[in-house]
């Protein structure tokens, strides 16, 4: 018998994804009995403040950020001295899952999608949000085949004269491919 592996009152199901910030499972919350997503930022970030204080301003502005094609966050929190944010999960994968899955999408699949993910961009925009990190990967499928934008950890608000670009340090930051 498989022994079940628990991330404080969560029962991890699998493990989504890793990334430069933090790993993400499939998990259940046993009370509700639903299926969510948690990103645990990794341990040996925690020594650098900026990483934790990133994480959490992800959380937070997304949050904040309820629409139907952003990625709902419910949760921030921390277990046994590691950092969390839980948030819906989303079936579909990533663009990007999509992509290597079928290979390209025709022009009727991917409007929808971009109108989606064009929603989503203008919701936060109007909210004083400016993501700079949108990518395949940064966009996800929920049950009803809707993408929606995800991963705010290096949005900024907006100010007139900012750059979208650049850091306040001035240091380039986002993937600078998408």
């Amino acid at each position: 018998m498989d022994e079940v592996k628990h991330f404080g009152k969560y029962e991890i199901l699998e493990e989504l994804g890793k990334g430069g910030f933090g790993t993400v499972y499939r998990v259940r919350e046993p009370v509700l009995n639903i299926e969510r997503a948690i990103k645990v930022l990794h341990p040996n970030l925690l020594s650098d403040d900026s990483f934790l204080t990133r994480f959490k301003h992800e959380a937070q502005v997304s949050a904040h950020l309820e629409h139907s094609n952003i990625v709902p966050v419910y949760e921030l929190d921390q277990v046994d001295g590691l950092n969390y944010i839980v948030m819906k999960y989303m079936p579909g994968g990533s663009l990007i899952d999509l992509l290597r899955r079928q290979g390209h999408l025709d022009l009727e699949e991917t409007l929808p999608y971009f109108e989606n993910m064009c929603a989503g961009v203008q919701f936060a925009h109007k909210n004083g949000v400016i993501h700079r990190d949108l990518k395949p990967n940064n966009l996800l499928i929920d049950e009803f085949d809707h993408m929606r934008v995800s991963d705010f950890g290096f949005a900024k608000a907006m100010a007139s004269g900012d750059s979208a670009s650049m850091s306040s340090t001035g240091s380039l930051i986002g993937t600078p491919a998408y």
